[in-house]
């Protein structure tokens, strides 16, 4: 097995488990008593430990060798994903969920940072959407099943997703995956205008989690008080990863987008009108839309934001860390902002604040990438 096709395998399994267990956790809370002010609080708890954490993670990678430190991550999560079965308050799911956001802090930018090793530029696109697609794969899936699982049994959605888990930890010490020979890797530093482009997909990156955070944590409540069952909810939660895929497929077999401001903020437009359309929606297809509008925001920004992180080899993995730090902190700010808004202003205020966020970043990065070009540095004059 090369070391690809098992990090291709670890990212479907993995985001498989969590997009199970990530429909799964607010049905729990809700049926513990939990209100939006407590979906936000547990969805903000997970994501803070996430994100700051992630920060640590590249010095954490330059001491341990990626395998191992994949595998202790994956221990941790197995632990704490079982804990789930035990909680008996909201305030237990908020405590498992930070300890699982610390848990995975070093699982993924170990993945992103060995997968990048070795490839030249337009070799590390097409793996990273082969990477991506993987990944919204099993967030495909997940919901799906999550769904029917959990109207089963409330409890049988975490144990497979521990069982599951277990099987990636034991893989990670036993395996012994061979790598092909390194491609010749681009070894400039990462230029002027790259480091724009980083900078705006970090924002626009931001604003997506910050939406996506809020639709995940929120919105299984919003579509069960609408009168949504919970096998359908699964199905529409999938839509999500199904258009993830779609748009990860797109963008990793072309370049046109490469430092390019236009496709992005068409598709951040596109978004934003999908968010707005979730806060009007009265029906099972106008939300199986806005949804399927999500999943092809978060896959083209994403992928933007971890194509420019992982451009400079030098400099991958802190810049791995960074990149996931800041979906760590949009998952943060968005289920804890958003939850705030449901409760106070109503349940469709807080999609109505992801699509402003989504345009406001927009807009920044448009300031940014005009701003230097009316605006160029000055050169230094020749003697």
């Amino acid at each position: 097995m090369t070391k690809e096709r098992l990090i291709f395998g670890l990212a479907f399994v993995m985001d498989g488990c969590f997009g199970l267990v990530g429909l799964s956790v607010p049905l729990l809370a809700v049926e513990l008593g939990a209100t939006y002010d407590d979906l936000g609080l547990i969805g903000a708890t997970g994501a803070a430990a996430y994100a700051i954490c992630c920060l640590a993670t590249g010095g954490l990678l330059k001491r341990w060798p990626h395998q191992r430190t994949a595998a202790l991550s994956a221990g941790g999560v197995l632990l704490f994903l079982f804990s789930y079965t035990l909680a008996r308050n909201v305030i237990h799911i908020a405590m498992v969920a930070g300890a699982l956001g610390l848990s995975l802090s070093a699982f993924w930018p170990t993945l992103q940072s060995w997968l990048a090793e070795g490839h030249d530029r337009a070799r590390l696109i097409r793996i990273l959407g082969t990477f991506n697609i993987c990944w919204g794969a099993g967030m495909m899936i997940g919901p799906a099943l999550g769904g029917r699982l959990y109207a089963s049994d409330p409890h049988l959605p975490f144990q497979i997703a521990a069982g599951i888990v277990f099987c990636v930890f034991a893989l990670l010490v036993l395996a012994r995956p061979s790598s092909p020979p390194d491609e010749p890797a681009d070894i400039a530093p990462i230029s002027g205008v790259d480091r724009r482009f980083l900078t705006i997909s970090w924002i626009a990156n931001f604003a997506t989690f910050f939406s996506t955070g809020l639709v995940r944590s929120l919105f299984p409540k919003y579509a069960t008080d609408s009168g949504i069952d919970p096998a359908i909810l699964g199905n529409l939660m999938g839509l999500i990863g199904l258009a993830q895929i779609v748009s990860f497929y797109l963008i990793s077999r072309t370049h046109w987008w490469e430092n390019r401001l236009a496709p992005m903020v068409c598709v951040q437009v596109f978004g934003a009108g999908g968010l707005f359309l979730m806060s009007i929606a009265d029906g099972v297809w106008l939300f199986a839309a806005s949804l399927c509008s999500v999943g092809l925001l978060i896959g083209a920004t994403f992928t933007w934001s971890m194509f420019y992180s992982l451009r400079s080899p030098s400099e991958s993995r802190a810049r791995a860390g960074i990149h996931e730090a800041i979906v760590g902190s949009g998952f943060l700010f968005g289920p804890l902002l958003g939850g705030l808004a449901a409760e106070h202003l109503g349940a469709s205020t807080p999609y109505r604040l992801g699509a402003a966020t989504i345009l406001l970043g927009a807009v920044v990065a448009t300031i940014i990438i005009r701003r230097q070009v009316t605006h160029p540095a000055v050169q230094p004059a020749n003697d």
